[in-house]
């Protein structure tokens, strides 16, 4: 089994690439520039399918919605047809800054944070 604090990396790499993608884009550029979309949400995939794989004890207690995370992944894998672009820029803009912070905290008391 990996080991946990990886799946919490990734997730931190997928925010960060999401931040990197969209620096500089309103929601009218976004929705303009197909190329960052599907970008935006592959990152959204492996933020989903990282969060399905960190364990109870490191997200119990948590304000995140982990089941939420790995729904969204689903729904974009499996129901890419009927996937909200304007959800998608609204997450990516305004939705992943408490997530970041607590995967940075818990790196960091893990001693695995230099982002």
């Amino acid at each position: 089994m990996k080991q946990p604090e990886l799946f919490l990396e990734h997730i931190l790499m997928a925010i960060l690439s999401i931040e990197k993608y969209i620096k500089g884009y309103n929601k009218t550029k976004f929705l303009a520039d197909p190329k960052t979309i599907d970008a935006v949400i592959r990152q959204f995939e492996i933020i989903g399918e990282a969060a399905g794989n960190v364990p109870d004890n490191l997200t119990s207690g948590s304000p995140i919605p982990w089941r939420r995370l790995v729904g969204l992944r689903n729904k974009l894998i499996h129901d890419y047809m009927g996937v909200d672009f304007d959800i998608v820029w609204e997450t990516a803009k305004n939705g992943l800054t408490p997530l970041k912070k607590f995967v940075q905290l818990k790196l960091r008391k893990k001693g695995k944070y230099d982002y």
